[in-house]
């Protein structure tokens, strides 16, 4: 599975910079080709600074919608060094590109290591830069695992919650309803298989999440045949109807890698970008 190079953030002269001069709380953005920032030649647009939005969603696995203070931040970068934030949005560009790129396991494996790359100070946001407290806030990590380079977070586990949903609507008992103190079960669980399981079980752990806006429109545009070969294929557990939780702790502490790559061999492949 393909590995990204490790990317690294402006200089820390950037850095004191913004924190002596100070940051702007919030930019609002009417339209991509509005100029945010004009200075010795160089030209910042709204479309460019959203590239960062772009990028921490990627990493986050679900829509980031906190933009206003990203694009202020990325122009004081700019007024600072703008040939070096040039450089800085074209490797988060990229970076982003080819995570939107890569389909199933292959894409969930990679932005899991991209995660742990900027937990590791190696990615080009780190704990230094100004735009952490908003990208650590949006990808909200769970779990590391330094062995293998990568991360769970949040909308991982969430999408395991929303898969198990899925599953339940399909056996026709209506969808889950999992609370708020439910959660803290099921994500112990969840947890549990990251930290006990192997690689794979951890890769499996991270390919819904970030698919999730795609598997759900896919599965609502799959024929009668496709959607049928997915329920009577996956380790689906039966359909049970006492209880939300029940049913969530069933598929939690089921084949995780089984439920996963069928759904994608099934009804995918899907894709991270919002097409």
């Amino acid at each position: 599975m393909h590995r990204s190079g490790v990317l690294r953030s402006t200089g820390a002269a950037v850095v004191l910079t913004m924190a002596l001069s100070g940051c702007s709380s919030t930019v609002s953005c009417n339209a991509t080709d509005q100029v945010l920032v004009e200075t010795d030649g160089h030209t910042l647009t709204c479309g460019q600074a959203d590239l960062v939005g772009d990028y921490v969603a990627a990493m986050a696995g679900r829509p980031f919608n906190k933009r206003g203070n990203v694009h202020a931040t990325t122009a004081d970068l700019f007024r600072a060094d703008p040939t070096g934030t040039e450089s800085w949005l074209v490797e988060i560009t990229q970076a982003t590109s080819h995570l939107y790129g890569l389909t199933g396991f292959d894409g969930a494996e990679e932005r899991s290591h991209l995660v742990w790359l900027i937990y590791a100070d190696t990615g080009p946001i780190t704990h230094e830069h100004p735009l952490w407290s908003e990208a650590s806030k949006a990808i909200a990590v769970w779990q590391q695992h330094d062995e293998d380079q990568l991360t769970l977070t949040e909308s991982d586990i969430e999408g395991w919650i929303q898969y198990g949903s899925l599953c339940r609507e399909m056996q026709g008992a209506g969808v889950l309803r999992v609370s708020v103190s439910d959660r803290v079960g099921v994500y112990k669980t969840l947890q549990d298989r990251w930290t006990f399981g192997t690689r794979t079980d951890r890769i499996a752990l991270t390919s819904i999440g970030p698919f999730w806006h795609d598997i759900r429109g896919a599965w609502k545009r799959a024929p009668y045949e496709m959607q049928h070969e997915w329920g009577i294929t996956a380790p689906l557990p039966p359909p049970m109807t006492s209880t939300s939780l029940g049913y969530m702790a069933a598929i939690a502490e089921g084949d995780l890698v089984a439920h996963a790559s069928i759904l994608h061999a099934t009804i995918g492949p899907f894709h991270m970008a919002r097409r």
